[in-house]
């Protein structure tokens, strides 16, 4: 029987570990100890506990005490709505319903603003020593701007679709970017500077952003840049080619 061919060196053996989902600088998010105890087993709702774990993400983004967490924000996660599998009033019955089962067990407390809008905090001593001064709750409580329930792609604006089709996942924050961007520019314009974004291989918002900042201090006629199109997205190439020429012109001195 022949002896099997040496292994190739170039070769990389195959890793018998899954991708690590848990990269070395990711952020912590502390969990109430009951709520891998009793309480977990009190839980027989999967949509609840989905829930109040992601309502506990949103409390440690907070500073400060209290850190009230409003509905429209849960309502505006994406996390939650593809966790839940569910859109629009659909998805706001399960939140409300979950929060309801949640405060009832006594894992969250709620609380009124003067102008009648609900707050959930987690139901420890220092936020209920917080949420017990009328002027730490008046001072967080001011009404924000008005979240939209999040909603499959395809029943979102134009804008929104382009962007998470072509530069990356919509979040909450950049939802709220976008709607700030559509409340100060055309939309063909936010649609042209995600279609440069892309053909430039400059996937973010900061580069979007900066498009449009751009064309509103340079201005565009008859709806056009005043720059061609195709000059705005060779410009980076020519700056770096510049660049490039520029140094070897240096070395070779």
């Amino acid at each position: 029987m022949p002896d099997p061919p040496p292994a190739d060196p170039t070769q990389r053996p195959p890793d018998p570990f899954p991708a690590d989902p848990f990269p070395a600088d990711m952020a912590w998010v502390p969990v109430p100890a009951p709520l891998l105890g009793g309480l977990l087993a009190d839980i027989d709702d999967p949509a609840e506990l989905k829930l109040v774990l992601r309502t506990l993400w949103h409390i440690h983004q907070k500073k400060g005490e209290p850190r009230p967490v409003r509905p429209s924000e849960l309502y505006s996660d994406r996390v939650i709505a593809d966790a839940l599998g569910l859109k629009g009033e659909a998805l706001e019955i399960a939140i409300d319903n979950a929060l309801k089962s949640a405060v009832e067990r006594g894992i969250f407390l709620q609380a009124e603003t003067q102008g009648g809008d609900s707050l959930f905090i987690l139901n420890i001593q220092p936020e209920r020593e917080a949420l017990a001064s009328t002027a730490n709750l008046i001072a967080v409580a001011q009404p924000g701007p008005k979240s939209e329930t999040w909603d499959s792609p395809g029943d979102r604006p134009g804008v929104y679709v382009l962007y998470e089709q072509n530069i990356g996942p919509l979040t909450p924050l950049i939802a709220e970017r976008l709607r700030e961007a559509e409340a100060r520019f055309p939309e063909d314009w936010i649609g042209e500077a995600i279609k440069i974004a892309v053909e430039n291989n400059v996937r973010n918002w900061k580069y979007v952003s900066a498009i449009l900042e751009r064309w509103q201090v340079e201005g565009r006629v008859d709806g056009e840049p005043r720059q061609n199109p195709e000059e705005l997205q060779q410009e980076g190439y020519r700056k770096a080619f510049k660049k490039y020429v520029i140094g070897r012109q240096r070395n070779q001195r």
